[in-house]
Formats: C-alpha cells, sequence, structure tokens
C-alpha cells in the first residue's frame, strides 16, 4: 500500500502534538501544491466551511488573493499555538476546533476574499 501524503511532506507539515497548525485553516507555509478543505478545522457548519474553504482556495489559485509572505505565515500560526495552547485544553485535535469560532473564522476567509486583486494577506 503506498502512502496518501509522502513522508518527507509529512515531515515538513510538523504535526504538533495538539494537531495540524494550517494558515487559515487550509495550507502549511512550508509545504507548497498541498491544501486541506474541509478536513483541518472543526467547526458547527462543515459543509458551509468547505465551501467557503474552497472558495478562498480558489481565489488564491485564480490570482485575485495573494498569500503573505512564509514569515508572516509562520507569524500566524505561531499566535495560534499559543492563543489555543491558553484557551483550550490539552487535546490531540486542539488545532483545529473552530466550532466557537466558527462565525468569526467564516468572517476571515470572507475578507480575505473581498481584498482587491494584489493585495495581500495580513
Amino acid at each position: 500500500m503506498t502512502a496518501l501524503v509522502a513522508v518527507q511532506v509529512v515531515q515538513r507539515l510538523r504535526v504538533a502534538d495538539d494537531g495540524l497548525y494550517l494558515y487559515r485553516g487550509i495550507l502549511h507555509p512550508d509545504v507548497d501544491d498541498l491544501a486541506f478543505i474541509g478536513c483541518g478545522v472543526d467547526t458547527l457548519n462543515s459543509l458551509q466551511t468547505a465551501g467557503l474553504q474552497a472558495r478562498w482556495l480558489a481565489s488564491l489559485l485564480q490570482g485575485s488573493l495573494h498569500l503573505p509572505s512564509r514569515a508572516v505565515q509562520h507569524a500566524d500560526l505561531t499566535a495560534q499555538q499559543v492563543w489555543r495552547r491558553s484557551f483550550f485544553p490539552a487535546a490531540h485535535n486542539r488545532a483545529a476546533r473552530y466550532a466557537q469560532y466558527t462565525v468569526d473564522y467564516h468572517a476571515q476567509l470572507t475578507r480575505d476574499m473581498s481584498c482587491s486583486s494584489g493585495q495581500q494577506l495580513k
């Protein structure tokens, strides 16, 4: 049986004990050409979340959405880790817990897609 994701890719994802921290719950700054749609976050409305994530990714691939530098994305992941580890109890899926903040997460993705073409995300 072959692996779904190469070992080298899994190593670059650097999955923490409390889950996989992703930029916007979709991308990892150190792994190109791999996105997580509908599986990297746990929200109150999985179908709506997956739809918004797919639209966000499509905007990125079409060029109407531009990512910030890898350094900025890493800073965002670090901030997520610090906040989540101070707020949520320890758990294997702490990185994916968005349920209480579903509306805020959806608003963040929507705001990102509202940026004018050529504008970088913050």
